[in-house]
């Protein structure tokens, strides 16, 4: 399967997309840690061995490191850069990600340990990591609080959704009312991450049976419909690409922020 992966990762870098390769854990273990450490650092030797020329192609060590504690994560992510990060071309720090802590919803304690300057951020969020906020202003001080606005110009937010089918209220910007947690949410997210000009990656983007996917197939079909048009305005949002409102034209590619190069 990787030869099959690798083929489709080179071909979206011929189209200017950048992509991000992280470590999961196995659904076995789900415990937030490594499984296996001699099989992640064969792994990343592997994919390294295939993509460190590439600049398009960028690195997230280890996704949701709950397991950890803070310096304990700290200290792992300090030693995959030891073993792995002199083989990306030119040493370039810019294309590892380092999660936050816990989720990867925290990021003051890694953006501020000097051992990972010129490292990018990786940060997820969700309505079950933030608590009952039903406004704007609600999440956007989560946001904050989480991310902190002097670390923005390293972060991705690579990860963030809501549900998308069988959505009975829309997504498209104006004031949220104050009952509608996911509509609170989604602008939020979509409002600060493109004030803050941080990359976005939408979860899922295509996954079937979730009720979270932005995309779906038809009969199995590889042509992709759109499963709810006002979601995807607010990630194009995100994007900085387009307006607040209305079907965007030409194909739609999930990527990261195009005007922060992220």
């Amino acid at each position: 399967w990787w030869p099959k992966y690798g083929a489709i990762i080179r071909e979206a870098a011929t189209l200017d997309i950048k992509t991000i390769l992280a470590c999961w854990e196995s659904r076995s273990n789900k415990d937030g840690r490594i499984d296996n450490r001699r099989e992640f650092d064969q792994m990343w030797e592997r994919v390294l061995g295939d993509f460190s020329d590439n600049a398009y192609i960028h690195f997230e060590i280890f996704n949701e490191p709950y397991g950890y504690s803070s310096e304990e994560w700290r200290n792992e992510a300090v030693a995959w850069i030891a073993r792995h990060g002199g083989r990306i071309r030119g040493r370039d720090r810019t294309r590892i990600l380092v999660s936050g802590t816990g989720y990867s919803e925290r990021l003051p304690d890694v953006a501020g340990d000097g051992r990972f300057d010129g490292c990018r951020l990786s940060f997820h969020l969700y309505t079950w990591f933030g608590g009952e906020h039903e406004t704007v202003a609600g999440w956007r001080r989560q946001i904050e609080k989480r991310i902190g606005p002097s670390n923005a110009a390293r972060t991705i937010v690579t990860e963030w959704g809501a549900p998308m089918r069988n959505r009975p209220r829309d997504y498209y910007a104006g004031e949220a009312p104050d009952d509608d947690r996911d509509r609170s949410y989604v602008m939020a997210m979509s409002g600060v991450i493109r004030e803050w000009n941080m990359g976005s990656v939408y979860w899922p983007g295509l996954k079937d049976g979730d009720a979270y996917s932005l995309t779906e197939r038809n009969d199995g079909s590889l042509i992709l419909q759109i499963t709810n048009e006002s979601g995807m305005t607010q990630l194009l949002r995100s994007f900085d690409h387009g307006g607040v409102r209305g079907r965007p034209a030409g194909p739609v590619y999930n990527r990261p922020n195009a005007g922060g190069g992220r």
